[in-house]
């Protein structure tokens, strides 16, 4: 810090100084300080893009959502956001559940070459199922799930959605198909055990969930299926 402080002594002009700065008080876990350094560093240069970018990140984790989102947005009318920079912001918008604009800033991240990373084919593809464009959710995420065979994620979101859509035979296939890549998705467990739930099939319900509670033993809509099965196998009996 001293050394930074020299250096603005020196050149109290030099926006690049006080970025620096910025950054060594964010790291140090100074968010007040940080925000101080970015605001100058702005203020000296109106360009300087990424401090932008940096004074918004640290807004955001004061929980200061509109401040961060405002100076995202004067970061675009600088410059307009590469792939990595419109994903950071579409992520910020799905954060405070504006999906049309999440969505717009997510698709435009994708669009850029070399830039389908799965957490951007998957963020987008839950903001899709938000704006119920379930089309374009499934085929986002089959050509995620083709993209990226091992990533269990994606196929387990189409298995979902197919059990949310009613295509029950659909979302088990997809379901079973997880488990036989790996036998520890708690939520492909969960999954088939609420579609046996659904079909009265109580008893293979119950072991399919008690089985994904291994891996997440507090999912609370898991635990919840397991106590309407108690009522009704005790109602029944």
């Amino acid at each position: 810090v001293e050394a930074f402080e020299q250096a603005i002594s020196l050149d109290p002009a030099n926006s690049e100084v006080f970025r620096f700065l910025g950054e060594l008080y964010a790291g140090r876990g100074l968010g007040l300080k940080a925000q101080e350094a970015f605001t100058k560093a702005i203020q000296l240069d109106p360009t300087h893009v990424e401090a932008y970018y940096q004074l918004a990140r640290i807004l955001w984790r004061q929980d200061k959502r509109e401040e961060a989102l405002a100076v995202y947005q004067q970061a675009v009318r600088v410059k307009a956001p590469n792939s990595q920079q419109a994903e950071e912001i579409g992520d910020t918008l799905r954060g405070m559940k504006q999906w049309q604009e999440a969505a717009e800033y997510l698709r435009s991240a994708l669009v850029q070459e070399g830039s389908e990373r799965p957490a951007l084919l998957l963020g987008l593809g839950e903001v899709y199922q938000e704006l119920q464009r379930v089309d374009d959710a499934q085929r986002l995420l089959s050509h995620a799930m083709a993209r990226y065979p091992n990533d269990m994620v994606f196929p387990i979101r189409l298995a979902q959605i197919a059990a949310e859509q009613g295509r029950q035979t659909e979302a088990r296939q997809l379901f079973e198909q997880v488990l036989k890549k790996s036998s520890r998705i708690s939520e492909a467990y969960f999954g088939l055990g609420q579609i046996a739930f659904e079909q009265g099939d109580f008893k293979q319900a119950r072991r399919l969930l008690m089985t994904g509670l291994r891996y997440d033993p507090y999912n609370q809509k898991a635990l919840e299926t397991l106590q309407a099965i108690q009522g009704k196998t005790t109602h029944h009996g």
